[in-house]
């Protein structure tokens, strides 16, 4: 009997003879006892990996089967599972208790392992019936142990690829130091290729803001002291991975804003090598420019350029053309034709030179003006560089074919 394998297996003999003084003779010492059970890893009755190589935050699914190969019933089977990453650290993953293991009887255990933060190549090992780090003992007896454990490879890939950011102002990108709505709707997109790592956390984000009379930025939170929100998020939902914060802050200040926007994904990749940054103007009070057409003179269709400020678009906004001699020849309503919005606009539709039925008109001069106004109120005309070359907000236009 092996001494390492039965290591508390004791047999002890005591005889006494007063008479003869010679010493017992044993012809027969017996032990009876009952076997303990032995279970072992055995793929073949079982076995699932999802893939060898996966992409930082994919999800492994492992599983193995071990049987009972004794006549003997085990307890409830404990199962541990530890985790070797890249840099030879040991993590335990899982530690779960499985329903008894009776004899002759295969139990299969599988895990869902999430391998973000572990990027490279990293060891899975399964152990059935593990030492109990309570009494420092195998969970329960068994014949032979070494036959429970097993291991699997796998490789992750990191996810080096930075996220997109993308900001609009009312749905509209806007140029650097444009006019805006006083009460704009400033949506700030993150946009990332992984399908695995979604951007659903506000940390990621460190949004800033300069005012008119601020010497330094100020940073937005989500939340102000008091709880009330004052960015909105919603985060991303997989497989588009693409987060949005809204912003609608009510400006009531005329001047000069800047925005400044820092993001990064899930994997802490930047969004690039410098911050989103903007500057952008408020004008609180409605007004508009007068238009102004482009090109000019032209052959075969030109748009209007124009500027609103303000809040609000003006419910009535439509252009009026006129022949040299005063006769009223087209109007074009730009609320039908167009997608207003405070700030700089081109139209979208064109006028061609013809009248209201689609008659060409004679080569020429025209004049056009602008009508602009809010619940019956015209609007005030806002002043620029260019109203040099309109006459009392006429304006004059040559068509060329």
């Amino acid at each position: 009997i092996d001494a390492n394998i039965y290591p508390y297996l004791k047999l002890k003999l005591s005889t006494f003879d007063d008479s003869l003084h010679t010493p017992t003779q044993l012809h027969r010492w017996q032990l009876t006892y009952d076997e303990a059970p032995e279970t072992a890893i055995n793929p073949s009755k079982g076995y699932f990996l999802s893939a060898d190589t996966l992409q930082e935050g994919e999800t492994l699914y492992f599983g193995v089967a071990t049987e009972n190969v004794s006549p003997y019933d085990m307890d409830s089977l404990l199962v541990r599972y530890i985790l070797i990453d890249a840099q030879n650290n040991w993590h335990i993953v899982k530690t779960k208790r499985l329903p008894p293991h009776k004899a002759h009887t295969i139990t299969m255990d599988t895990l869902a392992f999430r391998s973000l933060h572990f990027p490279g190549h990293n060891r899975l090992q399964i152990e059935y019936n593990p030492i109990n780090t309570t009494t420092g003992r195998y969970d329960q007896p068994e014949a032979f142990h070494f036959n429970n454990m097993a291991e699997v490879s796998f490789e992750v890939l990191p996810d080096k690829k930075n996220p997109v950011l993308d900001v609009t102002f009312d749905n509209r990108h806007i140029f650097d130091g444009e006019i805006v709505s006083a009460t704009p709707v400033i949506k700030i997109h993150l946009i990332d290729e992984n399908k695995y790592l979604p951007l659903n956390d506000t940390d990621d984000f460190r949004i800033y803001l300069t005012t008119p009379d601020d010497t330094a930025e100020q940073r937005l939170y989500f939340c102000d002291a008091d709880g009330n929100p004052i960015l909105d998020f919603l985060p991303a939902s997989l497989p588009n991975n693409h987060c949005v914060i809204t912003y609608k802050p009510i400006f009531s200040q005329d001047g000069i804003y800047r925005l400044r926007v820092e993001a990064v994904d899930a994997s802490n990749n930047e969004s690039g090598k410098y911050d989103y940054e903007i500057s952008f103007k408020i004008v609180t009070h409605l007004s508009i420019t007068n238009l102004y057409a482009y090109p000019n003179p032209f052959s075969s269709q030109t748009r209007f350029v124009f500027t609103l400020t303000g809040c609000t678009v003006p419910d009535v906004l439509h252009l009026e053309i006129y022949s040299a001699t005063g006769q009223l020849v087209r109007i074009i309503d730009l609320n039908e034709t167009e997608s207003l919005h405070i700030g700089y606009n081109v139209t979208k539709v064109t006028w061609n030179g013809c009248d209201a039925n689609g008659i060409p008109l004679a080569n020429g001069l025209y004049i056009y003006r602008v009508i602009a106004a809010m619940n019956g109120t015209p609007i005030d005309k806002r002043a620029c560089d260019q109203d040099k070359y309109l006459e009392k907000s006429f304006g004059k236009i040559y068509l060329m074919r």
